[in-house]
């Protein structure tokens, strides 16, 4: 029977045609085998496979001998095993957990027997292709590199009543195998083995930043006075800002911060309305408050708990007459001018 590859990568169910040696052995009810003589058979199960990632499997149901690929093409004649195509073109995965190909036993993978559900996972698109092993959907230790490029998968039943049931035979989007710390490859070209090394973790130590070698002190500071602004708006003693009209003011704090870290720091004295950053080049006229230039260039943190930045984020602590509040900016954040806004 001539064949041909399977090219169309469209994920879901594959319609499959199963190649009986001879209809007298095998008994085929929906997708159930069972061998009913004592001849050997090879089922081999059509399409060939030569792209995407393709996943068969079957459950046990009674002394299922075992299963595999085999090199397309592949033909098996009634009374005949899996070797009878060549050891080196075929790959077998035995009922007790060996995987044979070649002069190879691979062992450490589990056995199977009833009830368990086997499966074959073949990723043909990744370098190299591979062939993974599953026994109820847990992913064995030992896989196989270097696949041909075009293979078809065939179920072994060896002896009288031996039965299995197909329980899939799809195409993924993305491999179910992730091969990953102490899994074995071997390569089905050379028979060579790499253990698959947990990943290393380098702990990078953080770069001095120059700001570690300065010793914290205070900041001298001036503020901006809004344009259009009129003295008789706020009145300023010391460090105290005092607004004396129903006008909204927001002040800029210089110097603008670009790196280090630094902490900015207010008491609210009397019906403080927020504290925030602005962008650099955010100015502010007479009875303007700090989103004016945009919501986007502030961050603003309101006397109800609230964190203003496009978003409202809520959740923080309110803030009330005779508290403290502090805001901490460092060089990942804006470059930044601190901002106060007074509002009667």
């Amino acid at each position: 029977m001539t064949s041909t590859p399977l090219s169309l990568q469209v994920v879901g169910n594959v319609e499959y045609i199963p190649v009986v040696p001879h209809a007298d052995d095998v008994n085929i009810s929906g997708s159930v085998f069972t061998s009913k003589s004592d001849n050997h058979s090879v089922i081999l199960f059509e399409p060939p496979i030569k792209s995407g990632i393709v996943k068969f499997e079957v459950q046990a149901m009674y002394q299922l001998f075992g299963l595999g690929i085999a090199q397309d093409p592949a033909q098996f004649k009634r009374n005949e095993g899996p070797q009878v195509v060549g050891k080196e073109r075929m790959i077998f995965y035995i009922c007790n957990g060996q995987i044979a190909f070649a002069d190879e036993r691979i062992e450490d993978n589990a056995e199977f027997d009833k009830g368990n559900y086997v499966a074959l996972e073949l990723n043909m698109d990744s370098n190299p292709r591979t062939l993974s092993f599953f026994i109820d959907d847990e992913e064995q230790k030992n896989y196989i590199t270097d696949i041909p490029e075009c293979v078809s998968f065939w179920v072994f039943l060896f002896e009288i009543n031996s039965s299995f049931k197909v329980t899939k035979f799809e195409r993924l989007c993305e491999a179910t195998a992730s091969h990953g710390s102490g899994t074995v490859a071997t390569s089905f070209q050379s028979k060579k083995q790499t253990v698959v090394e947990p990943p290393k973790i380098v702990v990078q130590q953080p770069k001095p930043h120059a700001y570690q070698t300065i010793k914290k002190h205070p900041i001298p500071h001036t503020a901006q006075i809004p344009k259009g602004f009129l003295v008789k708006d706020v009145k300023v003693k010391d460090d105290t800002f005092t607004l004396t009209i129903h006008k909204y003011t927001t002040i800029l704090f210089d110097p603008i911060v670009k790196n280090g870290v630094f902490r900015f720091e207010v008491l609210s004295v009397n019906k403080f309305a927020g504290v925030g950053i602005a962008e650099e080049d955010v100015k502010y006229e007479r009875n303007e408050t700090p989103w004016i230039r945009g919501e986007k260039k502030t961050v603003r943190y309101d006397k109800f708990g609230a964190i203003a930045h496009g978003d409202y984020i809520k959740g923080n602590t309110e803030f009330h007459d005779g508290d403290r509040v502090a805001l901490e900016v460092f060089e990942h954040g804006f470059r930044t001018s601190h901002a106060h806004f007074l509002r009667e």
